[in-house]
């Protein structure tokens, strides 16, 4: 493992830019992105590098997760990574990969068919998850899969938030690639900002190996680089 620590969440944000600026030049780059919040700044500086740049029109991008929401065309991962990356860099639609409630059967087959990732940047849950793999949801043997929303008050409250709140928009269940099918990366970036995810840091990569902190995992990855600001490294000693 490799950890580069930053001052803030700008320069979290650079060095994360700079991390997957450098898998997109890879003359075959197939990448996963992450949503939310914590890759903002990573977006700010990658956008006006990426936008109408044809140096980069052979990336093709996947969404490693999926909550889909009734009566929308589209669901929350992909509305984020629109918002955040594909639209304001105008990404061409044929580069775009997308995984949802009706294709995630597919998914292994279509990424083994090209050596499965070369690069997933992604973040931290609170919880140590990653992806849509909560702690008690997944085996560390999960490929690909569905996950029930219901599977437990936890997990159904968290969807319930995702989801504005709103049941009626609530799926029945969320796709999420597995910690196998991750763990086939050929280079896995975890971006991490802020005190609250400090003890979490900790845990999930200097602690037990555990499906009860998913991202424990990636502490057997060959090739695993956290990036993460002073906050998020201050339960650290190394």
């Amino acid at each position: 493992m490799k950890v580069i620590r930053c001052r803030d969440k700008a320069e979290v944000g650079k060095a994360a830019c700079a991390y997957t600026l450098q898998a997109m030049m890879q003359p075959d780059a197939h990448i996963a992105i992450t949503g939310g919040s914590t890759p903002k700044e990573m977006y700010e500086y990658l956008v006006p590098l990426v936008c109408d740049n044809p140096a980069f029109s052979h990336v093709q991008y996947y969404n490693f997760d999926e909550i889909p929401q009734v009566g929308e065309h589209e669901g929350l991962t992909m509305q984020a990574l629109r918002s955040l990356f594909f639209t304001p860099a105008n990404i061409d639609e044929k580069q775009i990969h997308i995984l949802n409630e009706k294709n995630y059967m597919e998914c292994e087959a279509a990424l083994a068919a090209v050596g499965y990732l070369d690069y997933v940047v992604l973040g931290l849950g609170k919880d140590g998850h990653f992806c849509g793999n909560l702690p008690h949801t997944c085996t560390f043997d999960d490929d690909t899969h569905a996950v029930a929303c219901d599977l437990n008050p936890t997990l159904y409250n968290r969807i319930k938030f995702l989801s504005g709140s709103d049941e009626n928009k609530m799926p029945d269940a969320y796709v999420t690639m597995g910690p196998r099918t991750i763990m086939r990366s050929k280079q896995i970036v975890m971006i991490v900002n802020g005190k609250a995810k400090a003890e979490i840091v900790k845990r999930a990569l200097w602690g037990e190996i555990t499906a009860e902190c998913p991202s424990s995992i990636f502490q057997l990855h060959p090739n695993f680089i956290l990036i993460l600001d002073a906050e998020a490294a201050s339960e650290l000693t190394l």
